[in-house]
Order: structure tokens, then C-alpha cells, then sequence
């Protein structure tokens, strides 16, 4: 294949009405020069409503409507796949095999039924697209609902389905977040799963270039609605973009820059809805000044206390043990002489309370809720001073971080704070860098 090859992700927002439909073809038509291939999520809230007919169908004639309005709009009258699609999905919806993965196949209507809008709205304008679901090519293990992909079958499948179709000119037009395990059964590739396809295909195929659309302009400083002042980032590296995926980052998901970082291929953060603003691009170098204050919310803290084991052979093993068997994931952990501390997203009090008696077997347990991590990612970090300085403004502030981790990468410092804190320590923080990034860009 001669030309240049890309993969153009859109989103929720960039699929979720007729208007932004007519967008994202106005999109792929501007590039005939360039081979391309989409990958698209359901409509937003799509996901929510389908898995909400999984225990109550009654909404399903509403969301056929919904869907039969769009294709209205677009003129595309003449549709049978749509009701076709939807008619399994009663069929699907009907039955109760919770281990075969129902969930999974229920959740991925959303993505064929964009699938097949998109692309038979592109070929109404001339354009010679096809639609693809993902799971005749992408191979995963038989973890639903959080799947993880599996390259070594999944590469020769990639090739052999896309490769004729791009050498005929042809525009795939792909199923994002679903696959199938060995067995057939649907799988889903958990949050951010259609920017994951994304990176997935674009590594099998040796793409040029990932570019995820959605309705930002790509990635700021800080969130605007609660900093107006926040300013764009135009490029980061692969390593600010993984640490702000895992710590409050909504527009990339870290398991979705794995493949993309491991065969250094650009992704491109860019608005459906704002074509003239050239995104944020991520590769092997950010700017020196680039800086990112993030937050998660609805954070809880754990603190298990003993001197006598802390440092005893395998103390930290059976620690992570006892997560990694009630299934939960940890973001920070900080560790002292006396005492292992960590953070995890908010739990309902029945999980919460066995894991605090699993924990009590290793020591004193101590639980804090309502926290929040906030999280910095800047290489200006590498300036050893300005850790006292910012923990120094949020001191005058009136703010104490309970735990505090300082990579060894030297662009990630991470502070988990009472979450009725968060939105000010933020405040304070970027407020702080902003003028530093100002005097350094004058200097």
C-alpha cells in the first residue's frame, strides 16, 4: 500500500447526533490522498441505555426510534441491517446465560449500530466504506467486560481483513471496544475500549498516524470548566500521557497508548466540531514547560499499620495479594518504616468492609473516604525545589496532603487530599505553574 495510513477514532460525541455525523464525512472526505480507517464508539450514552435494558427492555422501542430519527436525518430511509441489529438485540436481551458473556454482547450494540449508520452515510456521499465489527478480527482472553487483546492471533486477522480493503481504496469503517474470546464470544475491552481498537489496528497495520476525535480541543492544563485560564497542551510525550491517563486524564486511557508507545506511533487529540485547531499531539517528546494539574475524585485511603512485618520477606506480596483477589486496583502507594499506605476508587460499604477484614490479618487498618488524588505531570518537576514550593502554596492554603508520591520519572507528583479540598488545591497549583511557565517562556 503506497499511501499514507491512518486511523481516525470518533467518539461518543462525534457520532451521537446527524449533524455530528455530517462532520466527521466532511472529515474523512478532506484527505482522499490518505489511507484511512475508522473506528467508532457507540453514540454517548449509548452503552449506559443498553446495559440498562439488560435488567429493564422496556426502553428498547425508544432507543429504535432514536436511532431510526438519526438515520432519517441523515436520508438513509432504507436501512433493514438497523432493524435487523435491533431485532437480535431483543433476542439477546431475552436470554439470561450470565457466564457467556451476555453483558459484553449486549453492550456492543452500540458500537455496530454506529458502524453501520456511518457507514452507509459515507457511501451516500460517495465515499466507498464498509463496515467491519471488530470481532472477526480481534482476539482477547475471556475476561468480560474487561477484556485484555491477545496480539498474536489478532495481527494475521487485522491484515487479512483490512489490507485487501485499503489496497481497493476502501474505508473500513470498524466496531471500536468489541472483540471475541477464543470461543466466539463477544468481549468487551473496558474504559476508553474504542481508543484501544484504535491503537490495536494501528499496530498490526504499521499505521503513520492514530487520531482520536472527540469534542475537545485536545489536552489542557487543567480542566476548564473549573480553571477558565487552562491553556492547551500542543504536543506531550508518551510518558506525560500514560501518567495523566491513570490519574483523572479523561481524554486517553493507558492501556490505550501500550501499543501505539511501543511501536512509536503519534496519536493526534483533536475536536470533530472544531477542524481549524490542530489538536494536542503525543509522541517520544513533550515541551519543556508543558504542565498538566488533574484530579480524580471519590478516592479512598487506606493506611495498614505494623512495625513488627513492615519489613519482613513477602509482607508487600501478600499485601497485593489480597487485591488482587477481591479484583481491585490500587493507583498510589507509599510505603514507610511502620506503614503501607494506598488509594483506590470508592467502594460500596459491603466491599469495603471484607476488605478491611482481609486487611486486618496484615496489621492496624485505617480507612479515610471522601479523598481525591490530585496529580501534576510536568517536566518542570524535574526541578527538585518546586516540590517544596507547591507543597508550601498548598500549605498556605489551608491544605495537607494525607499522602504524597513523588515519581522517580521526575514529571508525576502525586497528592491525595480531602476531596472537599481537591477543586482548590487544583486551583492553587495551576495558578502557581502557570506563572512559572510565563517567567521561564519570557526569560
Amino acid at each position: 500500500m503506497e499511501k499514507s495510513l491512518k486511523i481516525m477514532k470518533f467518539g461518543g460525541s462525534s457520532v451521537g447526533t446527524a449533524e455530528a455525523i455530517r462532520q466527521v464525512a466532511e472529515l474523512v472526505a478532506s484527505e482522499p490522498e490518505v489511507a484511512r480507517v475508522l473506528v467508532v464508539s457507540a453514540q454517548q450514552g449509548m452503552t449506559d441505555r443498553l446495559l440498562q435494558l439488560a435488567t429493564a427492555p422496556d426502553d428498547l422501542p425508544s432507543l429504535q426510534h432514536h436511532i431510526e430519527a438519526i438515520s432519517s436525518a441523515l436520508k438513509l430511509d432504507e436501512l433493514p441491517i438497523i432493524a435487523d441489529l435491533f431485532n437480535a438485540l431483543q433476542t439477546d436481551l431475552a436470554t439470561d446465560d450470565e457466564g457467556s458473556g451476555r453483558l459484553d454482547q449486549i453492550a456492543g450494540y452500540g458500537e455496530r449500530i454506529s458502524a453501520e449508520l456511518i457507514a452507509a452515510y459515507l457511501r451516500s456521499r460517495g465515499l466507498n466504506a464498509v463496515p467491519i465489527d471488530a470481532r472477526g478480527m480481534l482476539r482477547t482472553d475471556s475476561r468480560f467486560t474487561d477484556a485484555r487483546w491477545l496480539r498474536e492471533p489478532t495481527l494475521p486477522l487485522v491484515r487479512e481483513t483490512l489490507f485487501p480493503l485499503l489496497n481497493r481504496n476502501m474505508i473500513p469503517v470498524v466496531t471500536g471496544f468489541i472483540a471475541a474470546d477464543a470461543e466466539g464470544r463477544t468481549t468487551t475491552l473496558g474504559r476508553g475500549g474504542s481508543d484501544l481498537t484504535a491503537s490495536i489496528l494501528a499496530d498490526c497495520l504499521d499505521a503513520d498516524l492514530i487520531e482520536i476525535w472527540s469534542d475537545a480541543d485536545g489536552i489542557m492544563s487543567a480542566d476548564p470548566r473549573l480553571i477558565p485560564t487552562a491553556r492547551q497542551m500542543h504536543r506531550l510525550s508518551y510518558a506525560e500521557a500514560v501518567e495523566l491517563s491513570n490519574f483523572g486524564g479523561k481524554i486517553l486511557y493507558s492501556r490505550t497508548l501500550v501499543p501505539a508507545m511501543q511501536r512509536h506511533i503519534p496519536i493526534v487529540v483533536r475536536n470533530t466540531f472544531n477542524r481549524e485547531n490542530p489538536g494536542t499531539r503525543i509522541n517520544g517528546t513533550g515541551e519543556a514547560n508543558n504542565f498538566v494539574v488533574t484530579q480524580k475524585k471519590h478516592v479512598t485511603a487506606i493506611t495498614i499499620s505494623n512495625p513488627e512485618m513492615i519489613a519482613a520477606v513477602g509482607y508487600l506480596a501478600e499485601l497485593f495479594r489480597i487485591f488482587r483477589e477481591i479484583q481491585l486496583s490500587v493507583d498510589v502507594v507509599t510505603v514507610s518504616e511502620a506503614s503501607v499506605s494506598v488509594t483506590l476508587s470508592a467502594l460500596p460499604a459491603d466491599q469495603l468492609d471484607t476488605l478491611r477484614a482481609a486487611l486486618a490479618t496484615l496489621g492496624d487498618v485505617t480507612i479515610r473516604t471522601e479523598a481525591a488524588i490530585v496529580a501534576i505531570v510536568s517536566p518542570l518537576l524535574a526541578d527538585r525545589q518546586l516540590f517544596s514550593t507547591l507543597l508550601h502554596e498548598l500549605e498556605t492554603a489551608g491544605i495537607r496532603p494525607k499522602m504524597i508520591s513523588y515519581g522517580n520519572s521526575a514529571i508525576n507528583l502525586m497528592l491525595v487530599v480531602p476531596e472537599a479540598q481537591s477543586d482548590t488545591a487544583v486551583q492553587v497549583l495551576h495558578e502557581h505553574l502557570a506563572n512559572l511557565k510565563t517567567s521561564r517562556e519570557a526569560a
